[in-house]
């Protein structure tokens, strides 16, 4: 399931991010549907080894189901995807999806102008792929599946991502944002050998702190530390009222370290490649 929300209002924006990571090939693919006043587009965007593109199509080759999205003749959904364009090309087929207990919005599904879920925060990719002239074979590839929908990206936020660990079979996702309230919105989620972690808001967890490069989480007498690095960012467009106007920052090239602490003894450590970093508008 990818979960089409369906066109709602007149400034709307719905999108889905698929992620396939290999040794040599590191890529995102973002189908996405925009709606402001009358206008209405259909866009792909693509970051991929350090290369970034959006390409925009006309409403009418946009349609989605719960179970596929199509743009033109490219189609994403949970069995895999079909994509040409020529900087990048996928045929692959997706499995062994890793979800979640329950839904990463909790009450935060409730009246934010922007909203979230994860569809696997880790599966398996087999398929070809090309980027440019460069043709390669996925045999043990790593994909990722999240969307985003609603009015507009927050106006300041951070987003980290990462499932390829040296360590263990584990998958981090963590976002903070300023949702227009008195504190800031935390949703993150650490699955270790099918165990999950979850700090957020609406479970009384707390950040300790928070600056580029190091974020510090607790609930109760559980604390995970964070740390991260990018200097590979490529340029996206966001979505403000609807319209793909705004542009961001994704680093998909970032290193990452997770220490998680029960108690004051630390119970698991992670160094993680291929993390995808967005750090927008905090100090």
């Amino acid at each position: 399931m990818i979960y089409f929300n369906g066109i709602k209002g007149k400034n709307y924006f719905e999108g889905w991010f698929f992620r396939v990571c290999s040794d040599h090939f590191n890529c995102a693919l973002i189908p996405s549907v925009s709606v402001c006043g009358g206008e209405r587009k259909a866009y792909i965007q693509i970051n991929c080894n350090r290369v970034s593109k959006r390409i925009e199509f006309d409403f009418r080759d946009f349609s989605a189901t719960d179970q596929e999205v199509r743009i033109g003749n490219n189609r994403f959904s949970d069995q895999g995807i079909t994509f040409s364009s020529e900087i990048v090309s996928l045929d692959v087929s997706f499995g062994g999806f890793a979800g979640l207990e329950k839904d990463i919005m909790g009450c935060f599904k409730f009246g934010t102008p922007c909203k979230h879920k994860i569809i696997s925060m880790k599966h398996e990719v087999r398929g070809t792929a090309r980027f440019h002239h460069k043709k390669m074979t996925l045999y043990n590839a790593v994909g990722y599946i999240e969307k985003d929908w609603g009015k507009s990206f927050p106006r300041a936020y951070c987003w980290l991502q990462c499932n390829e660990f040296a360590e263990k079979n584990a998958a981090f996702f963590l976002s903070v944002a300023d949702i227009n309230l008195p504190i800031l919105g935390l949703i993150c989620v650490l699955i270790v050998d099918g165990r999950e972690y979850r700090f957020a808001t609406y479970n009384f967890a707390r950040i300790e702190k928070l600056k580029k490069g190091e974020i510090v989480l607790k609930k109760s007498k559980t604390r995970l530390q964070i740390k991260f690095w990018g200097d590979n960012a490529q340029e996206l467009s966001a979505p403000e009222k609807g319209r793909m106007k705004n542009v961001i920052k994704e680093d998909l090239d970032g290193t990452i370290e997770l220490k998680l602490f029960e108690g004051e003894k630390p119970a698991y450590t992670f160094h993680g490649k291929n993390a995808g970093v967005e750090w927008v508008d905090f100090p």
